[in-house]
């Protein structure tokens, strides 16, 4: 289901979806959630109105997002440190889980532990490092385009089942190298896609 983050139209969609979820045998459901300008229109002001309405929704809406199978999730800044957190802790069915340009007010390291979760996208968000603790499903990830200091912001745990990793940024000069083979030692990633641009042409991926 894909709707915009706007007015009280989120919440009433929520109430029905928590109501079919209560009298149905629900095996799969989806949350696309858009905001009224694309990523690139967005300045500060946007992404914290935005982030503070899907919070109310998300409140409102709790027995919804416990019976989701998927959810994405696009520019929104978050003024609670650990609400990404509560996601993750709240949406337990959830096999896919997409952040498109979100953050919060604070730089934090985002702990990813869930037991069903098979697929991860984080793309153009602002977290100080995102550690993959536990995650024994998740089979592809996808981190592009993070603004962090770190090389990247990124570590694995227990991810057993990894296979598929897409990694893209733009690297500038002050980008320490990245050795993949280091990286990645302690994945079983098969199917590896690098997307990297660089400021100069000294590269900051190796093998």
């Amino acid at each position: 289901m894909t709707f915009y983050l706007k007015d009280d139209a989120p919440i009433s969609v929520g109430h029905s979806v928590a109501s079919a979820m209560a009298t149905c045998k629900t095996e799969k459901a989806e949350f696309i959630v858009l905001t009224e300008k694309e990523r690139l229109e967005c300045d500060v002001y946007d992404v914290e109105n935005y982030g503070t309405r899907f919070v109310s929704f998300f409140n409102e809406c709790v027995n919804a997002f416990a019976g989701l199978t998927r959810l994405h999730l696009q520019n929104l800044r978050f003024a609670k440190s650990d609400f990404v957190s509560n996601i993750l802790v709240t949406c337990k069915k959830l096999n896919y889980l997409g952040f498109l340009n979100c953050d919060t007010e604070d730089w934090i390291t985002l702990q990813v532990e869930h037991a069903q979760l098979r697929e991860l996208s984080i793309v153009n968000c602002r977290f100080d490092m995102v550690k993959l603790a536990w995650v024994p499903k998740l089979t592809c990830l996808a981190f592009e385009s993070w603004v962090s200091f770190r090389k990247p912001p990124l570590s694995f745990g227990h991810v057993p089942l990894l296979e598929v990793l897409r990694l893209s940024n733009v690297a500038l000069n002050w980008h320490k190298m990245v050795k993949l083979s280091t990286f990645l030692h302690e994945t079983s990633v098969r199917d590896l896609r690098l997307g990297f641009k660089f400021e100069t042409n000294c590269g900051t991926i190796c093998m």
